[in-house]
């Protein structure tokens, strides 16, 4: 289940300044983007030929917002200077990153398998160095390597800052020119990003338990990254069993979580809602992870033909 082209729209008006502001819509997932300032140039539909875009009157524009802002989440920004400036300003800043050294490709490689020392992969962390682009995309490879943290083989910071090299490859320098794949693997290297956070005193059980999670996400989007380069759509599924997840709500003023899990056996017809305190993701299983709302369109989706079944458990899928 993913957002749709025809969920996103915008519509732009007039301001004062005599510029534009543009209201990206996903209606979907109940989200916008106000942006302030912008040239036509810049307007979503213009740079996304899928996106449709509406000129509005200033009293609807500003009403729509006000409405969006009460029931969608959001974020709101204003563009500093014209247009033509931010212009010469992103060319400054590309022919800044132009000059920097470049690394050669076996270098990275190295870095990314870890057979560098960390003076060196302390290089291809760095902003003041040039990644060459190619495919650096090696699912088998980064889930190895989380497993050489979870069980003490690599050192959580050594860790971090190979976290920070994935980040740099997949966000700015996949050899790719598919638009779906550019943005499965930006996605993955933000995730990457996330997990540089790692503390280095987190302790024994709470590094697994972050480990597990993050393979979890990470086999979902590989599923993604597959049916993209085979230009197909498919279950992430476990011996015929989708295991959905996302975020419930929080208690004890965030340190304790619950999830939504649905867990549907498609071969028998069954299907079971719950919320699940402590989470553990199991390795074994495929987790499909969702948003909020896209868990939450789960009944009408198996309203036919499916019958719940209050004994499948989270673990259903390998016990079944």
């Amino acid at each position: 289940m993913n957002t749709c082209d025809s969920d996103i729209f915008c519509i732009y008006s007039e301001n004062d300044e005599g510029t534009l502001d543009e209201l990206v819509v996903d209606t979907f997932n109940k989200e916008y983007e106000y942006t302030g300032n912008v040239d036509e140039r810049e307007l979503a539909f213009v740079r996304d030929g899928k996106i449709n875009g509406f000129k509005v009157e200033r009293n609807f524009f500003d009403y729509y917002f006000q409405l969006i802002d009460k029931i969608y989440s959001g974020e709101y920004y204003v563009n500093e200077g014209d247009y033509e400036s931010r212009k010469r300003l992103d060319e400054l800043s590309a022919k800044e990153e132009r000059a920097k050294p470049l690394l050669d490709r076996e270098t990275v490689w190295k870095a990314l398998r870890l057979e560098l020392p960390e003076k060196k992969l302390s290089n291809v962390c760095s902003l003041d160095y040039r990644l060459p682009k190619d495919d650096y995309y090696d699912f088998d490879l980064f889930i190895s390597k989380i497993h050489d943290v979870m069980e003490g083989r690599v050192p959580v910071g050594v860790f971090t800052s190979w976290c920070v090299v994935v980040m740099r490859c997949l966000e700015n320098c996949m050899n790719t020119k598919s638009r779906k794949l550019k943005s499965l693997y930006y996605d993955i290297g933000d995730y990457f990003d996330g997990m540089a956070f790692m503390s280095p005193d987190i302790s024994d059980e709470d590094k697994r338990t972050q480990c597990f999670e993050d393979i979890a996400w990470l086999k979902y989007r590989n599923h993604l990254v597959c049916d993209a380069k085979a230009r197909r759509t498919t279950p992430f599924e476990t011996n015929g069993v989708i295991t959905y997840v996302t975020f419930g709500f929080s208690l004890m003023d965030g340190e304790q979580c619950l999830m939504k899990v649905c867990v549907v056996d498609t071969r028998k017809g069954k299907i079971n809602y719950m919320f699940i305190p402590e989470f553990k993701y199991d390795e074994r299983i495929n987790y499909t992870f969702l948003t909020e709302e896209e868990f939450d369109s789960l009944p009408s989706e198996y309203f036919d033909d499916y019958s719940l079944d209050r004994t499948m458990t989270i673990d259903y899928a390998i016990k079944k």
